[in-house]
């Protein structure tokens, strides 16, 4: 009996690790899309106007005008300066010097900056043109920018008949903070 019973065990081990271990084998995997997601960027076109002047004396003033729109699909915040060029490179760049910068982002052209300045300043577009408070362009929106400078009253004789050029150099970044701008 003793022996019998030892099989009856045995057997129902058997069974009970059987059903155990073919139930291990069961198993079921999914897989449900969730969607997607694409990346915004960060995107000007700066779109320059014909602002050439003949005849400019010493003392007299001349504005260069461009607009700016954002392209990108993010708000951004701009910063800028301007790099000028004599067609004769003797002559000094500081014989130019920044009366005033005005944007209209929209309410009309605001002064940001007043002269003089060094139009090689770097400038953030806000108030007044620190980087603090600074304004942002939405997607697809354009800012109308001027700059009027002025030629020393002081230039002489060196300074006729020669060009000199003027072009802006922009910077754009999202509008969180901890994002950097881009180098210059």
């Amino acid at each position: 009996m003793r022996r019998k019973s030892l099989v009856l065990l045995s057997t129902l081990a058997f069974l009970i690790l059987s059903v155990g271990t073919v139930l291990a084998y069961f198993s079921f995997t999914t897989t449900t899309p969730l969607g997607w997601f694409e990346t915004g960027s960060t995107q000007i076109e700066v779109l320059g106007q014909s602002t050439e002047s003949n005849n400019l004396a010493p003392g007299e003033t001349h504005s260069f005008e461009f607009s700016v729109q954002n392209t990108g699909t993010l708000p951004v915040f701009m910063r800028g300066y301007f790099d000028a060029a004599w067609s004769d490179q003797g002559l000094d760049p500081a014989m130019v010097t920044g009366l005033s910068l005005e944007v209209d982002s929209g309410n009309g052209l605001e002064e940001i900056k007043a002269g003089p300045f060094d139009v090689a300043d770097i400038v953030y577009f806000s108030a007044d043109s620190t980087d603090q408070n600074l304004w942002f362009l939405q997607p697809s929106e354009t800012w109308i920018v001027r700059v009027t400078v002025q030629l020393d009253p002081a230039a002489d004789t060196e300074y006729m008949l020669a060009q000199y050029a003027l072009s802006s150099v922009l910077g754009v970044k999202e509008i969180e903070a901890s994002v950097p701008w881009p180098a210059f």
